[in-house]
């Protein structure tokens, strides 16, 4: 007895079912990892920001002002430390309070931003993924920020933060990738922390 084997094909029908179902899943995976990825440079940037910020804030305490400057556009920043001088002796750099005669012969540029940008000595520039964009939230009142937009982040003596008329400085900072945001924020006291 002999049995013949009969070899059948698919379907279009079928095969078109396949393709459609390991199409579904293939976007399904993609989506995923694009979502990784977004998540993980967002907070990969977020920590060098964190760090940066208490870096600034730390060199503040035992030295001279310090902070980090944004750009308009909200695409890159600069960590920045102030550089002063003596009034009584301008070629003298005012780094400490022992540089000078007496605390009082310090220019405000020393440890106070006076609205002189050629105080301001750039540490290093920050440019973000393609697509990322910071904002930041502040409030404005006469002892605080004057200018929400305020593209300057100054930390005192006592690391309490401040902004370009050295107002209380407090603020939200929102960066944002593909719809997606993670914070820092930065209170009243100085205390850095995130969110998201």
């Amino acid at each position: 007895m002999r049995y013949r084997i009969i070899h059948q094909g698919y379907s279009l029908v079928e095969v078109l079912t396949v393709v459609a179902i390991v199409s579904i899943l293939a976007s399904i995976a993609a989506l995923s990892v694009f979502e990784a990825i977004r998540d993980g440079t967002l907070s990969r940037e977020r920590d060098t920001l964190l760090a940066n910020i208490e870096e600034a804030k730390a060199r503040s305490i035992s030295s001279r002002p310090s902070g980090i400057r944004f750009n308009a556009g909200g695409t890159s920043y600069e960590t920045i430390v102030m550089r002063g001088n003596c009034n009584a002796n301008p070629a003298t750099l005012c780094n400490a309070d022992s540089d000078c005669v007496s605390p009082d012969y310090c220019s405000m540029g020393a440890f106070q931003y006076d609205g002189n940008s050629s105080r301001i000595h750039v540490l290093n520039t920050y440019n973000f993924p393609s697509g990322m964009i910071i904002g930041w939230t502040r409030q404005t009142s006469a002892s605080e920020c004057s200018n929400a937009t305020d593209v300057l982040l100054w930390f005192d003596r006592k690391g309490v933060p401040r902004c370009s008329n050295w107002g209380l400085g407090m603020t939200t900072l929102d960066l944002t990738l593909s719809g997606k945001t993670k914070s820092v924020v930065i209170d009243r006291a100085g205390r850095v922390k995130y969110e998201n």
